[in-house]
């Protein structure tokens, strides 16, 4: 028998790619997000929109009502803790025989950045709320290149403030189909799963692969953490945001992130995708044009 799952986050990068995974297996989806779903999204019948603010308890509950299971995403801003501790209380009250929660990588109070420390309030909330849930907790999305593909396009160089630091970097569609089969097994219930690509990859190992893809020369551009920064406050961005960006390239710059596992394979049975895979997929399409 299908069940009903609620998906939050459900028009973000993992979210949507989940939503549609669980519709294909037969789940019933809501889809609760802020704004309007996709056109594409919106025709498939298993998936239901649901307009919903973390902050209105009202319409957390009437999400919530009748469903089997739920996957917690929340934005990356500095309410967080707030919205996953609404979501938390008003799915105590309910029947949820599993809860997905998706974290951050090392969670922890002590660590490096604001998002980092709040993600670990939202684990401990979740440990003492009772509900049968999953921690997965991803390393740095592949998907954060896909911001650079008009330079890459348009001048062959592409920045972040990671230095030379390799990374367990993850393509969020295994993310996605991580969730969706927490989500609907009790498998992997009290567990907290540490998600990572398979290899450690720095950015000059990126740009080596996308210039051999592409047959142009690609470089990576290191940016300080500080400049990072000072540039995007000066650009607009929201300076919470920009902190916590400064903070995990210089962590991420350190060795932070120098490691992977298997649990991707673990809980799909398939080994994680590999950055050329993810590149030819998401990139190259992006950046085929340059020149013509």
């Amino acid at each position: 028998m299908s069940e009903t799952i609620l998906v939050t986050g459900a028009t973000g990068t993992i979210g949507r790619p989940l939503a549609r995974m669980l519709a294909r297996d037969g789940c019933t989806v809501r889809a609760m997000s802020r704004g309007p779903l996709p056109t594409a999204d919106r025709k498939d019948e298993l998936i239901q929109p649901v307009a919903a603010h973390f902050d209105d308890p009202a319409a957390l509950a009437a999400a919530l009502e009748g469903a089997d299971a739920a996957v917690l995403i929340t934005p990356a801003d500095g309410a967080a803790g707030r919205y996953a501790r609404n979501f938390i209380e008003a799915a105590r009250a309910g029947n949820l025989k599993r809860l997905v929660r998706v974290s951050a990588l090392k969670a922890a109070r002590d660590g490096p950045t604001e998002n980092t420390r709040l993600h670990a309030e939202t684990e401990d909330h979740i440990a003492s709320s009772g509900l049968p849930h999953v921690v997965l907790r991803p390393q740095l999305f592949m998907q954060n290149l896909c911001f650079e593909v008009p330079s890459i396009r348009d001048g062959a160089t592409f920045s972040f403030s990671t230095g030379d630091g390799h990374m367990g970097m993850i393509d969020t569609r295994d993310i996605a189909a991580c969730a969706a089969k927490c989500v609907q097994s009790d498998d992997f219930l009290g567990r907290t799963l540490e998600l990572t690509g398979p290899e450690t990859l720095s950015w000059h190992d990126a740009a080596s692969i996308l210039s051999e893809l592409s047959g142009r020369r690609i470089s990576f551009v290191p940016v300080a953490p500080q400049r990072q920064y000072e540039t995007m406050v000066a650009a607009g961005i929201d300076p919470w945001m920009a902190a916590v960006l400064r903070d995990y390239g210089a962590a991420y710059g350190g060795g932070w992130g120098d490691y992977v596992t298997d649990d991707v394979e673990q809980i799909t049975g398939r080994p994680a995708t590999d950055f050329r895979r993810f590149a030819a997929d998401m990139i190259m399409p992006g950046i085929s044009q340059a020149g013509e």
